[in-house]
């Protein structure tokens, strides 16, 4: 279990009649996992990946620069990693008076929406991915890492920078596991449902506290703390004691005949098995009515044929991926959200099962457009007016 996102517990919940036990990578993970009664709490076992670290390479020490350097280092990804928001946390540093410089290194599909924001911020440097042996010398060069990802498994590249005295600034989740606020790294509230201003705001104001404090007493911390939670011997331990488990654990035969009778079912976890009778109880008012998708994915998709039968007309698709913006789906055009009111409809679906909370929380981006957002799986279909 790599990370605490809703797809992966959907994996699990369906193929848990099969397993021995699950090992996850975090205890944020695992406390997921355990909190949606995907599968029962004895099967869990948590085993914190491990990093290599030689003693040779030094850790950053002292005081912060002048400028404070921030880093990011990572996938230049819209959603999941929330990059977009990275220039607009230097700029309301900057207008809070504080001094510091970013550092962006990665690539990915985000990277040219990212470089057009950043390029009207003052000290933002966009790199290329680099080789990860070149990755040390930037963590001890830099005083802070920024990682405002909505979701995290666990965050190899804050535990390396951690490791090498680079003070990580991180959201809830797999990314906070072994994070003292304050003492060896800092922990920003920005829950997945925020939009990037709106996350960008709270993890700045994290940040000013984190510019407040001595930095080096926490970059001790930080290393002292990497090094012992997430060293090889820790992980090759957790994973012993987890696979001899497995080892004396009875074998689920009958299961897996199940999984081999009925692949199909197995295979498709984005939807529920009852989507067609769902579908007609939601939105079988708007048979005949054009409607925007929320969703480029391969649950709009799965729904595509499933809405036609019903009446449905999709006149356009958007998703929060730049990358996205431009493409087609099923012979519509896929548009940004803020663009979703030139599409000639008054309704905008959000087509996702897993993520549909999280979406519907962020719809005032459609609302200010006046157009009304519905969902799909809600226990009672909601209309909400523009506004």
């Amino acid at each position: 279990m790599h990370t605490d996102i809703r797809y992966d517990t959907e994996l699990i919940r369906r193929f848990a009649p099969c397993l021995s036990c699950v090992i996850c990578v975090s205890q944020a993970a695992a406390d997921q996992l355990a909190g949606s009664s995907a599968c029962p709490p004895a099967m869990l076992r948590v085993a914190r990946t491990g990093v290599p670290f030689s003693g040779r390479v030094p850790a950053a020490h002292g005081p912060a620069h002048d400028p404070v350097r921030l880093l990011y280092v990572g996938r230049l990804e819209a959603f999941q990693k929330r990059v977009l928001a990275l220039p607009a946390i230097v700029e309301r540093l900057r207008d809070a008076g504080a001094s510091v410089s970013l550092t962006i290194v990665g690539d990915g599909p985000a990277r040219t929406e990212l470089a057009k924001r950043a390029a009207g911020v003052e000290g933002i440097a966009l790199q290329n991915a680099v080789t990860h042996s070149d990755l040390p010398p930037l963590y001890a060069t830099h005083d802070m890492l920024l990682l405002p990802s909505r979701s995290e498994g666990l965050g190899l590249a804050r535990i390396e920078a951690a490791m090498h005295g680079c003070v990580p600034v991180v959201t809830p989740g797999g990314s906070a596991e072994g994070i003292r606020h304050g003492h060896n790294g800092f922990v920003a509230d920005c829950p997945a449902d925020l939009d990037d201003d709106q996350a960008a705001e709270r993890f700045a104001c994290v940040v000013s506290q984190a510019l407040a404090r001595p930095l080096d007493p926490m970059r001790s911390a930080a290393v002292r703390a990497s090094r012992s939670m997430f060293g090889m011997g820790a992980y090759a331990s957790a994973l012993v004691s987890a696979l001899t488990d497995v080892r004396a654990a009875e074998p689920h035969r009958h299961a897996w005949r199940r999984v081999a009778s009925d692949p199909h079912r197995y295979a498709s976890f984005t939807v529920p098995d009852n989507l067609v009778e769902t579908l007609h109880s939601s939105l079988a008012d708007l048979a005949g009515q054009p409607i925007v998708l929320h969703g480029a994915g391969a649950h709009t998709i799965a729904i595509w044929e499933p809405l036609c039968r019903l009446g449905v007309r999709v006149v356009a698709v958007t998703d929060d991926d730049p990358q996205q913006w431009g493409r087609s789906v099923c012979g519509v055009p896929v548009l940004a959200p803020h663009s979703a009111g030139i599409a000639g409809s008054r309704c905008v679906v959000i087509s996702s099962w897993l993520h549909e909370e999280q979406i519907w929380r962020r719809r005032r981006v459609y609302e200010a457009q006046g157009l009304v957002v519905r969902r799909i799986y809600a226990p009672i279909a909601e209309v909400q007016p523009a506004g």
